[in-house]
């Protein structure tokens, strides 16, 4: 765990990146299965909200209460929204819901 000071990344333009731990090959052959439509990234998304839920998004997979991937819309005002077969028409119509200031 670190600590991080958000309002220097905020104020200063500092940027933060981070890693998913995989290896380029590894995201290059999930794309490739993606398209092949062999994966469908949809059904591994299981929460979804605004940006007001994220320490609770985080709670969630900190203690392991979902099994899967949370989405936030920093752009979006919503609770923390259980999903299925999340795909893009959901997504469309969960930010013409949820969309702040459209």
């Amino acid at each position: 765990m670190i600590k991080v000071d958000t309002h220097r990344i905020h104020y200063d333009g500092i940027t933060a990146v981070g890693s998913s731990g995989s290896d380029p090959s590894d995201v290059a052959t999930a794309v490739r299965m993606i398209a092949e439509g062999k994966i469908d990234p949809g059904n591994f998304v299981v929460k979804c909200g605004g940006m007001d839920t994220v320490l609770s998004l985080i709670d969630a997979v900190r203690n392991r209460k979902i099994n899967g991937k949370g989405i936030i819309y920093p752009h979006a005002r919503a609770l923390l929204t259980d999903v299925k077969d999340w795909n893009l028409k959901m997504e469309r119509a969960f930010l013409e819901k949820y969309l702040v200031n459209r």
